[in-house]
């Protein structure tokens, strides 16, 4: 007897969970990221309760210099700086 396919998500990439978890970015700011076009959406969920998936690197740059309290202007502007710096 076969238990349920699991979809096998992407190469570097993340639910908004585990990248909330993991980096300790609160999911609201994560949502901000994603909503401002600073964090790219690797994969939409199919059905409702399904993860939406993150790319990591994306995640992982922004919680390099993430902030508490900082406004998703701010966060953007905090981005294209490093973009510009790499």
């Amino acid at each position: 007897m076969r238990g349920p396919s699991r979809t096998m998500a992407p190469m570097n990439s993340l639910s908004m969970r585990e990248a909330s978890t993991k980096y300790g970015v609160p999911l609201a700011t994560l949502w901000a990221w994603v909503g401002a076009g600073l964090i790219r959406t690797v994969s939409e969920p199919e059905k409702r309760g399904q993860p939406k998936l993150i790319a990591e690197p994306d995640v992982e740059r922004l919680a390099s210099s993430y902030v508490p309290g900082a406004t998703p202007r701010l966060m953007k502007r905090l981005a294209e700086a490093l973009a510009h710096a790499s």
